[in-house]
């Protein structure tokens, strides 16, 4: 065992042990439902989105959970983006409003054979062939691949619903700036396997980055078109705006929401700007108002 490079992904709930279990202005009956909620939603999104990418191309994405976090890694990407980009814009949709956060590095990772798997199941089970190879569903993940996946999204003190990238994992790849927006964005455009959920053979995805002390970071903006050759729609940006109105919470959540708003109000100008969107300019300038004007409501409580 040597190891193998892998694009690695790690991420949780936020807010899920200060807002939730560990809160103690709500009872545990409250507690449960909003974990019920939360557990619900994620299962219901992240399964449908690796199914579809699993049954297309076999074993392209790993995939680990634990409470209310989740692991990911591939060796391709793209689909590690694509994946992420779905979950993240299916995730803000649901009835109960929860924001994730994610950090995303290349670097080696080993799979050994998961020790409760092992108690808890005949070896014959967990075997996949008279070779002895094991199971992909009983594997343990280790190394520095998660390890720091899980560093990036949680050590860097970064606010709001993120798909938080550390440098190396680009350098493969010439950023272009995208020149078309008010402020710092970078794009790439890159061949796509086709998936049921993806039928253009070119993907475009925009970065921004992020200046944090002594650490240079990218984020993927989640919230633009993943597919340039889509007509973008307004519905998506709207409907996540019209979510994310509803909800004020304590101080510190509302800071998370305020970074949030902020990551889906540049999603928009991004989108605005491609030559395919079929938004109206009154519509537009409706709802960057209504995102600003949100921003400024939380930013007074925090």
């Amino acid at each position: 065992m040597n190891g193998e490079i892998k694009y690695c992904a790690f991420f949780d709930v936020l807010g899920y042990k200060d807002d939730i279990v560990l809160n103690k202005d709500i009872n545990q009956v409250e507690k449960l439902r909003r974990l019920e909620a939360i557990f619900k939603a994620m299962s219901g999104t992240i399964s449908g989105i690796v199914k579809s990418i699993n049954n297309t191309l076999p074993n392209s994405l790993f995939i680990k959970s634990f409470s209310d976090s989740v692991y990911l890694e591939s060796s391709n990407l793209n689909l590690l983006l694509f994946a992420f980009h779905n979950i993240f814009n299916n995730a803000i949709k649901y009835d109960y409003l929860f924001l994730l956060r994610a950090g995303i590095v290349v670097d080696w990772t080993e799979h050994f054979m998961d020790i409760a798997s092992l108690i808890n199941n005949p070896i014959d089970e967990v075997m996949r062939d008279e070779n002895g190879n094991y199971n992909p569903e009983f594997y343990n993940v280790v190394g520095p691949g998660i390890a720091r996946a899980y560093l990036t999204s949680e050590n860097t003190g970064l606010k709001g619903m993120r798909i938080i990238i550390s440098p190396e994992v680009l350098n493969s790849f010439n950023l272009i700036p995208y020149d078309e927006v008010a402020f710092e964005c970078y794009y790439i455009d890159i061949k796509h396997p086709k998936t049921p959920l993806h039928k253009s053979d070119t993907t475009r995805l925009y970065f921004l980055p992020i200046y944090s002390s002594s650490l240079m970071l990218y984020e993927f903006c989640w919230t633009a078109n993943f597919n340039k050759n889509l007509i973008t729609e307004l519905s998506n940006i709207e409907e996540i705006t019209t979510k994310l109105e509803t909800f004020c919470y304590k101080a510190e959540i509302n800071k998370h929401y305020i970074e949030t708003l902020k990551i889906v109000e540049k999603g928009l100008q991004i989108n605005f700007t491609m030559p395919e969107h079929n938004l109206k300019e009154e519509a537009y300038a409706t709802l960057k108002q209504r995102i600003q004007d949100k921003i400024s409501q939380l930013s007074k409580g925090t």
